[in-house]
């Protein structure tokens, strides 16, 4: 879990008023004192919970502390992505979702009755995720047993390897199915599940036929269309 450290002050700023001695200087003193801010420091701690490093696209969860304040007293803002609060249950958790690679700024905030503190900002690096793979079953590529393969609705993308994939929605594929380097079966359809016809082929299926899922293409969290490598499995009883 990293955690980013800060300490935010609110400087003092002082201006020097030059004015003849009347009847109204109590007034005016009274005035100037009473709109001094006197200088404190607030440290914050910002952690995310999930991920070693942000993904575009995906939801990062992050864990915020400020010394000296509630964490119902606290919210964020984001330059360059969506920051809200994961649930009134965990008031100082917050999920932060980038819209691009690169740099984002997260500003801590918070509220006591009317007003409205600027705590700090802390910059973080947000990069592409790794791009997403063709699964059935979760298997990738290599063997594929029939009766593992025919209950299966579809193929997916997935990412693999980190504590949250962010989430593929495939939109096209291909199914060809091999048998002694002879297509025996060939469909694409649009949409993420498998057709009638697709599930009769694998009914059909036999012991060493290659399945390929290829043309596969899908749609990130960003809007993003991706074109997939195939996918390449063999039957196995």
């Amino acid at each position: 879990m990293n955690t980013y450290c800060y300490t935010s002050a609110l400087h003092q700023e002082r201006k020097h008023f030059f004015f003849p001695a009347t009847k109204w200087l109590p007034g005016i003193i009274l005035m100037l004192i009473t709109n001094i801010m006197n200088a404190h420091a607030q440290p914050f701690a910002i952690s995310s919970l999930l991920h070693n490093s942000f993904y575009a696209g995906m939801s990062n969860s992050l864990n915020v502390v400020v010394s000296g304040r509630p964490c119902r007293e606290i919210f964020l803002t984001a330059d360059s992505g969506a920051i809200e609060q994961q649930t009134p249950d965990y008031p100082c958790q917050f999920v932060l979702t980038p819209y691009n690679p690169g740099r984002i700024q997260v500003t801590v905030h918070a509220i006591r009755k009317k007003d409205t503190v600027t705590i700090g900002t802390a910059t973080f690096i947000s990069k592409n995720p790794p791009e997403p793979a063709v699964f059935i079953d979760r298997v990738k590529d290599g063997y594929l047993k029939k009766n593992r393969l025919i209950p299966q609705i579809g193929p997916t993308a997935e990412v693999r390897g980190l504590e949250c994939s962010p989430r593929y929605v495939i939109q096209t594929f291909t199914v060809v199915l091999l048998r002694e380097n002879k297509i025996i079966f060939s469909q694409t359809i649009s949409g993420i599940y498998f057709s009638e016809e697709m599930k009769d082929a694998f009914r059909n299926a036999q012991l060493s036929d290659i399945l390929l899922i290829k043309d596969v293409t899908c749609k990130g969290v960003d809007g993003k269309i991706r074109q997939l490598l195939p996918g390449v499995f063999m039957i196995k009883d």
